[in-house]
């Protein structure tokens, strides 16, 4: 079965934001609370955990956002690499 541009992109952003959150503090909160189900996903329903699936929703969000913000900086030819990587590491790990 061959997957869509838009399955393939899910998964993509889902990979990412699994990996993301697997190395914040309260995953292991998370991991103790819900165990082994904590990032368990229902391509109808998104993931079982609510604040998983909220913080996924807000990923996407800011994943929109970045690529916007550097659509226009091309745009305009302003370099975009030292401020992105400046608020990536201080607000995503």
């Amino acid at each position: 079965m061959d997957l869509s541009r838009r399955e393939v992109l899910v998964l993509k952003m889902r990979s990412d934001f699994e990996n993301w959150l697997k190395r914040q503090n309260q995953y292991m909160v998370l991991k103790f609370q819900h165990g082994l189900d904590v990032l368990k996903y229902s391509p109808i329903e998104g993931y079982q955990i609510p604040a998983v699936d909220l913080a996924f929703k807000l990923w996407k969000e800011l994943s929109l956002c970045r690529e916007e913000n550097k659509t226009l900086l091309r745009k305009f030819n302003i370099s975009c690499s030292t401020p992105t990587t400046l608020l990536e590491e201080k607000y995503h790990g």
